[in-house]
């Protein structure tokens, strides 16, 4: 099954605002508090990854969707994936009593811990040569496309105890990309921070190959229908008649992916088994 973000979605709620997808130093807890997972029902309804401080909840979700986000892979990344592992779905409420999980690596980390106890998931790493899609810069000078803007400092680094109440003494927005609605917004976040949601749209593995450092501030945007949130989910007014996403990184960023082949790391799986029912 391929899974690209128009099969499902992954919800920030993002008037938490210490709620940054980047990468963070280590973390203070190794598993969730509550678990439950259960076989979902016929009226589960669409795909979803909902996070929030301190919670995880998944609604009709297979397991290899949730290895996927819990790894970070693309389809192509996951070796030995069973048929029930994307024929049945569940749903999953997890969380922890602090409220302490903020970030995206922080969540994969939890995630790997419960995929690990209920489904007895035991995988190994590899390296194979794979397709890929790498980043690059369309004009041969190296200039930017006329949306692709240095930063110039005007966001703050997120930390995994970084919350709310306790950063009234820095009041810039966290360095950060987010995805939504067919746009792909970054406040001064490295390109390297959004190769996994390029990934995602692209769907195929996307590797940095621009060599340009720093954080950068850009808002992509491109037609609604053509990749991002499903067509049939509420939208608040974004263009469906806009450029393709492809199109739409050449002329508003003035980057290109070229398709290549790469070494690539993967997960194999070499044990999974069916939850035991709460």
């Amino acid at each position: 099954m391929m899974i690209h973000w128009r099969a499902f979605i992954i919800t920030w709620l993002c008037a938490l605002s210490g709620l940054v997808y980047a990468a963070t130093p280590q973390f203070p807890v190794a598993s969730f508090d509550i678990a439950s997972i259960k076989p979902s029902g016929p009226d589960s309804g669409l795909t979803r990854i909902i996070l929030q401080p301190g919670a995880l909840r998944a609604t009709s979700a297979p397991v290899t969707l949730l290895i996927q986000f819990a790894y970070g892979l693309q389809d192509l990344q996951l070796i030995g994936s069973r048929g029930w592992m994307t024929s049945e779905l569940f749903d999953i409420q997890a969380k922890v009593s602090d409220g302490s999980i903020r970030t995206a690596e922080h969540f994969k980390i939890m995630l790997r811990s419960l995929l690990a106890d209920p489904f007895r998931l035991l995988i190994h790493r590899e390296q194979r040569v794979l397709p890929v899609y790498a980043l690059m810069l369309v004009n041969p000078d190296r200039s930017l496309g006329p949306k692709l803007n240095a930063s110039n400092g005007d966001c703050r680094e997120p930390t995994p105890t970084a919350t709310t109440a306790n950063a009234d003494t820095d009041q810039r927005p966290f360095c950060r990309v987010r995805i939504v609605d067919g746009q792909m917004i970054s406040t001064g976040a490295a390109l390297s921070d959004a190769l996994m949601l390029l990934s995602e749209i692209a769907g195929r593995q996307v590797v940095d190959r621009t060599g340009l450092m720093g954080g950068f501030n850009y808002d992509l945007t491109w037609a609604a229908s053509d990749h991002g949130r499903p067509t049939d989910s509420p939208s608040r007014g974004i263009d469906t008649n806009g450029p393709s996403f492809f199109t739409a990184l050449r002329e508003q960023l003035g980057l290109k992916l070229e398709a290549t082949r790469a070494p690539v790391g993967v997960v194999v799986i070499d044990h999974v088994e069916r939850p035991t029912p709460d």
